[in-house]
């Protein structure tokens, strides 16, 4: 098949390629200028792991249970996340490690998730996601979509607007740019370091505006945090 994407804005991007029953591919491409650029993929199928969906099947209880924790893991624990809800479960398959204490998490179609707080769908390409239980720790890698929910009445548009504005104050995103332009600390944030135990405990060590040294490479697009 051939698709398009027409009129690009300038940029980074990633373009995912998805198919059930086949390895996801992923191509990084830069766009600043307008140019044309062609891509021939060729999928690699992989297995469909039926014989570990008769497992699930055979004890459901730890299926279940590995589905709350993938649930608190991937969506949090929050107001947002409390009308946050995945609408095809059933997809998602868990392998635990005993040995390891790691608990992955992998799916064959793309996970579909609805969030009443934001009004926002989504379509999830699970890529990988791994949750280590001894530190509570979390790596994952995912591609999404959004989607706009359609509005039942005004008091919906009011509250995602609102909702979407203080989310995006409390994102990484935010976090970031305000840690890029010296802004951090002058709006309040707060900065630790220590170990995972440690800040998870919130006794981590507060970090001093004086001790952050930011660097960056001659575009401007990447970044290196450094504490002295």
């Amino acid at each position: 098949e051939e698709f398009k994407i027409n009129s690009a804005p300038k940029g980074a991007y990633d373009i995912v390629f998805s198919c059930m029953g086949f390895e996801t591919q992923k191509k990084h491409i830069e766009i600043y200028e307008r140019v044309s650029i062609n891509y021939d993929i060729s999928l690699v199928p992989k297995p469909l792991f039926y014989n570990q969906i008769d497992i699930v099947e055979k004890n459901p209880e730890n299926w279940k249970d590995n589905l709350e924790i993938f649930s608190k893991m991937f969506l949090g624990e929050s107001d947002n996340s409390n009308k946050t809800k995945i609408l095809n479960t059933q997809v998602l398959r868990f392998k635990e490690d005993k040995k390891s204490n790691l608990l992955k998490a992998y799916s064959d179609s793309v996970l579909k998730i609805e969030n009443r707080s934001l009004g926002y769908s989504m379509e999830v390409v699970l890529d990988s996601l791994i949750y280590n239980k001894s530190n509570k720790s979390i790596k994952y890698t995912v591609y999404s979509r959004f989607h706009e929910l359609v509005p039942t009445s005004k008091e919906d548009i009011i509250e995602w607007k609102k909702d979407r504005h203080n989310t995006f104050l409390n994102s990484p995103r935010y976090f970031f740019h305000q840690l890029i332009n010296k802004k951090l600390f002058r709006n309040e944030f707060k900065l630790y370091t220590g170990t995972i135990e440690d800040l998870l405990n919130r006794e981590g060590t507060p970090i001093e505006w004086q001790d952050l040294n930011i660097t960056t490479d001659e575009d401007s697009t990447v970044y290196d945090f450094k504490f002295s």
